[in-house]
């Protein structure tokens, strides 16, 4: 083995005991407040900081400017618009469906008692 991959894997190994040292102390994260987890020690393993996790950043969404709101909740009015629209189609078909049907079991239940 060459003396850098030895370095490599010695600094590796201190890293990750690193990491154990300050979970176990519990100055990777803040006091957890709620109910504690059933086993300390897999909660403790869990909150531990990574490497991977330091390095990303929160994606912040740009502003919208008021003419983009005002072009959104235009759509927004036209979309309920059309979705009472066809909740009203609907209603009327299904009620004019149950009339015709109620209308043509009258008739037949009239028939038969006369």
């Amino acid at each position: 083995m060459n003396i850098q991959e030895i370095l490599q894997q010695l600094i590796a190994e201190r890293d990750k005991l690193n990491i154990a040292i300050a979970a176990l102390q519990g100055l990777g994260a803040p006091k957890r407040r709620g109910r504690p987890a059933k086993n300390p020690l897999a909660a403790l393993a869990a909150s531990a900081p990574s490497p991977a996790a330091a390095s990303t950043t929160k994606r912040h969404r740009p502003k919208r400017t008021k003419a983009q709101r005002e072009a959104q909740a235009e759509r927004m009015r036209k979309y309920w618009e059309e979705r009472k629209k066809q909740q009203a189609a609907g209603a009327k078909t299904k009620k004019s469906a149950k009339k015709g049907a109620k209308e043509g079991a009258k008739p037949q239940a009239g028939s038969e008692t006369a």
